[in-house]
């Protein structure tokens, strides 16, 4: 086996790497500077509409606006702070928001997956109990228990998620399609202990 060493190798070694051992790490992170970069050019891109709309208005109220080259840059760095505190709770949004509409579709509109569902309620004993009391209501009532659940799981699944996509880099980086189940369980006991022990010192 001839593993050519050049540049995109390692970068792609790394890449692999670093979401095995540090996936949702790096998902965090990523969200916090796309929430910051977005908030920062909103208000900046605000601020210098502002400026160029208000005097075409009323121009009494350009006193308040003030010109200088670097208030842009604040205002464009206050929203982006405001955005990077909020990012947490519209990510969890986005996340409920899209399982939701997920599980929705599945369950409304995609016939083959709705049938399995129903024969696998049916055999359980309850799909019957269930039209009686809720109608075609309880399909909805599941969307909204399973996108809690994900959003309850969240870190857990992107742990996953990064592990197996960073396990799957580094083995067709290797050309060891092997490597992939076993570096999967290591990247995410990797990742679950890094989280236990950012439990430990915040309880510290």
């Amino acid at each position: 086996m001839n593993i050519p060493m050049t540049p995109e190798f390692y970068l792609m070694l790394a890449i692999g790497l670093g979401l095995l051992a540090f996936g949702w790490v790096l998902v965090r992170f990523g969200i916090q500077a796309a929430a910051f970069g977005l908030g920062f050019l909103f208000g900046f891109n605000l601020y210098t509409a502002l400026l160029d709309i208000v005097p075409r208005v009323d121009p009494q109220f350009v006193r308040f606006f003030p010109d200088n080259p670097y208030t842009p840059l604040f205002v464009g760095a206050v929203m982006g702070i405001c955005a990077l505190l909020l990012s947490k709770k519209i990510f969890q949004v986005l996340i409920f928001v899209g399982s939701l509409s997920g599980i929705l579709y599945v369950l409304y509109f995609d016939e083959e997956q709705r049938a399995l569902l129903n024969n696998f309620l049916r055999w359980a004993g309850v799909l019957e109990p269930l039209n009686r009391t809720v109608g075609n209501l309880w399909p909805a009532a599941l969307a909204i228990l399973l996108a809690l659940l994900v959003l309850y799981l969240q870190k857990r699944i992107l742990m996953i998620i990064t592990a197996c996509v960073g396990s799957y880099i580094i083995s067709d980086t290797l050309k060891i399609p092997i490597l992939f189940l076993p570096l999967c369980f290591i990247g995410i006991l990797l990742q679950q202990t890094k989280r236990r022990s950012t439990w430990k010192k915040s309880g510290d």
